[in-house]
């Protein structure tokens, strides 16, 4: 197999173990010191994994759609984007619910030992949306009843959903579609260790004018 196809290969299975509960091979696609920066969460990826662990262990389920990576390889390292779109259903207020959001994530990965593996993963999230299960005055009296304006944009349901489930929100900012565009190019020059031209469609944003991304870690 390729480099470029086993990196895709590695995020598409990330994906499948993160939703069925495959824990000791969900840590095995990152670096034993891999970080993770996403809506919920911030810091290492073993303790992502733990935190999720927890989740799932209380009933907490979620699905990831993980749509095919742009991969771009330099000798032993590697940078990827894939678009995502996760599915959670939960109960908020008391009425059951389903959240889409739209995300992206920014990857880099090396490979040891002959082995690719995620070193560090940024969520990007583009824009969500909240529906009932069921149609149901108690929903619209919920969005009646509830500011949720101090929440970011691109992200405003999955927050709420959160904060309902008594989870915080990651702090992070919000950016213009071309300052996040930038700051992936400067990534890919720097994994090149040459000029990368960043042109819209070489690198597949989409033209969005606003996305939230959570802020890695230290």
């Amino acid at each position: 197999m390729d480099d470029k196809s086993a990196c895709a290969e590695l995020i598409q299975t990330w994906g499948l173990y993160r939703d069925q509960g495959k824990w000791p091979q969900l840590l095995a696609t990152f670096l034993p010191e891999g970080e993770i920066a996403v809506s919920w969460f911030s810091g290492s990826f073993r303790e992502f994994v733990d935190r999720c662990r927890q989740s799932f262990e209380a009933g907490q389920r979620s699905k990831h759609h993980i749509f095919p990576s742009v991969v771009r390889v330099a000798r032993d390292r590697a940078l990827a984007e894939t678009s995502i779109v996760i599915l959670v259903r939960q109960k908020i207020g008391g009425v059951l619910t389903d959240i889409t959001a739209h995300a992206r994530f920014l990857d880099r990965l090396e490979r040891s030992d002959g082995r690719w593996a995620i070193a560090a993963r940024a969520a990007i999230y583009e824009r969500d949306r909240l529906d009932p299960v069921e149609p149901s005055e108690a929903f619209a009296k919920l969005f009646a009843a509830t500011d949720l304006s101090a929440y970011p944009e691109p992200y405003r349901y999955m927050a709420a959903r959160l904060k309902a489930a008594g989870r915080a929100l990651s702090p992070g900012r919000a950016l213009r579609r071309r300052t996040a565009h930038g700051a992936f190019v400067r990534a890919l020059r720097r994994l090149a260790g040459r000029r990368v031209t960043g042109g819209q469609d070489r690198i597949g944003i989409e033209p969005l004018p606003w996305c939230w991304i959570p802020l890695s870690p230290e």
